[in-house]
């Protein structure tokens, strides 16, 4: 789950800096032009899974999916929903180094390492499973 859950972290991150204008988001793009080690396609296929998860979970909008090759794979047109940034602004008690993941990431000096972007992933999802289920 820590891959899923940095994975999420990075979306988050990306997609804050950028406020409410879409954009279109590409993996390699989360991790600095470079994906880490192991096998790419398997990082393409964790991050397909991932960005539809948040999706279906109403985090996040993308205008379409473009499936392409290893490195090419991407969503166009993608923005946090006001439920994504409902949770983005959600207290975290303390599991962060600022009180929510929107301040942690928006920290101008912050180095965000793996480590926090799986706690960042870990809570987001946390926060979500527990907003859905409240309003079911």
């Amino acid at each position: 789950m820590n891959e899923s859950y940095e994975l999420i972290g990075r979306i988050l991150s990306h997609l804050q800096a950028r406020g409410l204008r879409r954009t279109d988001l590409w993996l390699v793009d989360l991790y600095g032009g470079t994906l880490p080690d192991g096998d790419a396609e398997e990082h393409e296929l964790l991050f397909g899974d991932v960005m539809n998860w948040l999706i279906k979970e109403g985090a996040v909008t993308i205008i379409e999916e473009i499936p392409g090759t290893t490195d090419e794979s991407g969503f166009m047109g993608t923005q946090l929903t006001s439920r994504g940034l409902a949770m983005m602004q959600t207290p975290t008690g303390g599991e962060l180094p600022k009180p929510t993941i929107q301040e942690t990431i928006a920290t101008p000096d912050a180095s965000l390492g793996a480590s926090t972007y799986v706690k960042i992933g870990s809570l987001f999802g946390g926060l979500l499973g527990g907003f859905t289920k409240s309003i079911s």
